[in-house]
């Protein structure tokens, strides 16, 4: 369909919820995507977080020598790069 991301057979004729009711149910889903909720998406970028501080720790005590993972890092991440920090990481837990 013209002006619309997907065919009518899947979704293009839909116009979305009109009532006040319809509206209601939407926002009361809480779905940021089809699959999960927004607090789904929030445990698992902390956890995401979580994971890459480890693998700082684990580089600044020498537990390791392998390259540290690319690309972004997940909100709430906060680089380690002392003992200090090491330390007060798991002070905070």
């Amino acid at each position: 369909m013209r002006g619309k991301a997907v065919c009518d057979f899947h979704g293009g004729k839909s116009t979305g919820p009109k009532t006040i009711g319809g509206k209601a149910r939407i926002a009361a889903a809480h779905t940021l995507h089809g699959r999960e909720t927004r607090e789904q998406r929030a445990e698992r970028s902390a956890a995401s977080a979580r994971i890459s501080q480890l693998e700082d720790a684990m580089h600044v005590l020498k537990m390791t020598t392998s390259p540290r993972s690319r690309g972004r890092k997940a909100t709430g991440y906060k680089p380690i790069t002392s003992v200090e920090g090491v330390v007060q990481m798991l002070i905070d837990d």
